[in-house]
């Protein structure tokens, strides 16, 4: 078995096959980012991979929204966190 993250497939074609799988690839690749440092790549990877879905999580103009409550209010590392794990 290969030990590489669920996220590093995405550009390689796959597929999630349900919203709990994407949203924790969603996850996993924000994470990624924001523990090297990268809070405003964190924020736009989540919402960047939310898109990917082959069927919407999320209305687009909710995902706005999200994205400027993120850029706007969240500051420091753990607000982000706390902003990424919030997706369900």
């Amino acid at each position: 078995m290969n030990n590489e993250p669920l996220w590093a497939f995405w550009g390689r074609g796959a597929r999630m096959t349900t919203r709990v799988e994407h949203l924790g690839v969603c996850k996993q690749g924000a994470i990624v980012r924001l523990e090297a440092g990268d809070l405003q790549g964190a924020i736009a990877s989540m919402i960047s991979d939310l898109r990917k879905a082959d069927e919407p999580l999320y209305d687009a103009a909710l995902l706005r929204a999200l994205l400027a409550d993120a850029l706007c209010f969240r500051n420091t590392p753990d607000q982000v966190r706390d902003w990424i794990d919030g997706f369900n």
